[in-house]
């Protein structure tokens, strides 16, 4: 039998009972857009002083070693917030992915092969100020995360809409 209170959920056939403890899952949220941003800034400065006292212009050096430090960090953080989400959510995020981060690898998928076989490929200006087929690489990675990341938002937010 189960009994639900304020504060959670408790299993009565648990004679004792233990308290959920740590951070809900808006406090890791919140955690996590803070160190985010305190990481982006930082990575910014440097980027900055860089640019300004040694003369270079490359960012994408600075740019490689923050993601190479910060995204693996930020998938360790999304564990304690996965564990702690509702069924609800987790479908959200679920179906969000699959639709909306497929439909825009589709559509990213579908650009760079465009891009591949026109003329007009070739004159398409790096956002990593690399004309190389390294810096070339990584435009395109980078383009894809950022388009799946806006498909993700855009599915999560229709979820809701749909789900209220």
């Amino acid at each position: 039998m189960l009994l639900v209170t304020q504060t959670g959920t408790i299993d009565m056939a648990d004679p004792h009972p233990r308290p959920r403890r740590g951070l809900s899952a808006a406090q890791i949220m919140i955690a996590t857009i803070v160190a985010a941003l305190v990481f982006g800034g930082v990575v910014g400065f440097v980027s900055s002083w860089r640019e300004t006292e040694l003369g270079t212009e490359n960012p994408s050096a600075l740019l490689g070693w923050g993601l190479l430090i910060g995204l693996p960090l930020a998938c360790l953080v999304t564990i304690p917030y996965w564990m702690r989400l509702d069924e609800a959510a987790r479908e959200a995020h679920k179906a969000a992915w699959l639709w909306g981060g497929g439909a825009a690898y589709t559509l990213a998928a579908m650009g760079a092969a465009l891009l591949a076989v026109s003329p007009i490929g070739a004159t398409v200006p790096s956002i990593l100020k690399r004309t190389d087929g390294a810096g070339r690489f990584a435009d395109g990675v980078l383009f894809t995360v950022v388009l799946q990341s806006f498909g993700y938002g855009a599915a999560w937010l229709i979820w809701w809409a749909r789900k209220r």
